[in-house]
């Protein structure tokens, strides 16, 4: 079993945390070429349209974790060496003792002084929700389902039923720039469940 980080938008986090969320779509990197579709076999040898080639999942495999990399503030507890992290996407407290992250190579970043801090420099020991990886697939971007919409964690729609499917696009497009949606790129499709201690 392997850990990898993996970020998340503040929505998306807190559908994690209320069960919605088992199931993230992120972009194959780099897109296979437009006139040779791919066979793409998980994890091993997969024929590309023009050769053979090993093709990776990125955020591994059934079995494999991930931990969530989230917006988060960290700033000075009470007390002179502990520190409180605070998560953005629903504004939960967590008090770290020392010992928790004063063995690691860490420094406070210059942004909490300003307010939030990026996914990006979240460390490990500060990430608070772990994710095991139960299946990982490759697809086009519009062969999702409406099973997978809502596993996306993309539903209540004020339109009614049926209606969630309307909402997908909108968000990918809002998280990866305007016109992804219509690009239909290649995914990773990656179905996991939340792990709790």
């Amino acid at each position: 079993m392997r850990e990898r980080p993996i970020p998340f938008t503040a929505p998306m986090v807190r559908a994690i945390l209320a069960g919605r969320k088992t199931q993230t779509r992120r972009l194959v990197r780099p897109q296979p070429h437009p006139d040779r579709p791919p066979r793409i076999a998980v994890g091993v040898r997969g024929w590309d349209g023009n050769q053979f080639t090993t093709v990776r999942s990125p955020y591994g495999l059934a079995g494999d974790r991930l931990w969530v990399k989230e917006t988060w503030r960290p700033r000075a507890a009470d007390s002179p060496w502990d520190l409180v992290v605070r998560y953005a996407a629903d504004k939960q407290d967590r008090w770290f003792y020392d010992e928790e992250f004063g063995d690691k190579d860490w420094n406070m970043p210059k942004a909490a002084a300003r307010g939030n801090v990026s996914p990006r420099f979240m460390p490990r020991w500060a990430s608070r929700i772990t994710l095991e990886v139960t299946g990982v697939r490759v697809e086009r971007l519009q062969d999702i389902s409406e099973a997978d919409v809502q596993a996306e964690g993309c539903m209540g729609s004020p339109l009614g039923p049926g209606a969630d499917a309307l909402l997908f696009p909108t968000l990918w497009d809002q998280i990866n720039g305007a016109g992804a949606w219509n690009a239909n790129p290649w995914v990773w499709v990656v179905e996991f469940k939340r792990v709790t201690a």
